[in-house]
């Protein structure tokens, strides 16, 4: 999942942003399990693992991840790693990122979606 620490303006100079990473269940029956929640900077080295042990997101229920506005690590080119899986098939989440810096008289507010970098097969839906 794409996500931005900071965007440039005018002549280069960054605006840092607050980053919101929302995981939504959209499966109205069925939990699903977030195994891991990595978050690398722009170089593509990890800067946090944000899960100690996996967890579950209920039916229709989100869950959310916060990098500060004060934490620049990530930088312009960071992104978010997500492992998930299901017992039973379910329908896939909405996995997306949502920036945002509202000081002074302007605002930046922007989002970006993740994609499916690769499925496990049925018969490990955990991994």
């Amino acid at each position: 999942v794409p996500a931005y620490s900071h965007v440039y303006h005018k002549e280069g100079a960054p605006i840092a942003l607050t980053i919101t990473l929302s995981v939504r269940n959209t499966d109205p029956e069925n939990s699903i399990v977030l195994s891991q929640v990595d978050y690398f900077n722009s170089e593509g080295s990890l800067v946090k693992r944000y899960l100690p042990q996996p967890i579950e997101i209920g039916p229709f229920a989100t869950n959310e991840f916060l990098v500060p506005q004060s934490d620049n690590e990530g930088g312009s080119g960071a992104n978010f790693l997500l492992r998930w899986g299901s017992e039973t098939p379910v329908s896939p989440p909405v996995i997306e990122t949502v920036m945002i810096n509202t000081e002074g008289s302007q605002g930046v507010s922007f989002a970006r979606s993740g994609i499916v970098l690769e499925r496990s097969s049925p018969e490990s839906p955990l991994e």
